[in-house]
């Protein structure tokens, strides 16, 4: 499966790579994907113990569930950095959308 849906005559890019500008493109989308996915998660921080507490919860699941957040991102980053170098970058977008929306 092809991600990268340009063709061959945009700007100066070579098979499927696109050009640089669309490079720094894709790369602003991810960090602006994973900042506001980083900024919701730290909204409901403050409310999440009160309301894990109401719901039966201990103060240390409501911590496990952050820590196992933190250690699916931990290990994913390696999986993500292992196969951006073999993969356009619009599909490295998608892929990291994608895995935003599991979390």
């Amino acid at each position: 499966m092809r991600c990268y849906s340009g063709s061959e005559s945009e700007g100066k890019s070579s098979g499927i790579w696109p050009s640089t500008t669309q490079r720094k493109q894709v790369l602003v989308q991810m960090a602006l994907a994973n900042f506001c996915h980083a900024v919701c998660l730290s909204l409901i921080a403050p409310f999440f113990p009160k309301e894990a507490e109401m719901k039966g919860a201990t103060p240390i699941q409501s911590g496990f569930i952050y820590g196992v957040f933190s250690l699916v991102v931990f290990l994913g980053s390696p999986v993500f950095g292992r196969y951006v170098g073999f993969s356009p970058p619009q599909c490295i977008l998608q892929a990291d959308l994608f895995q935003s929306r599991l979390d």
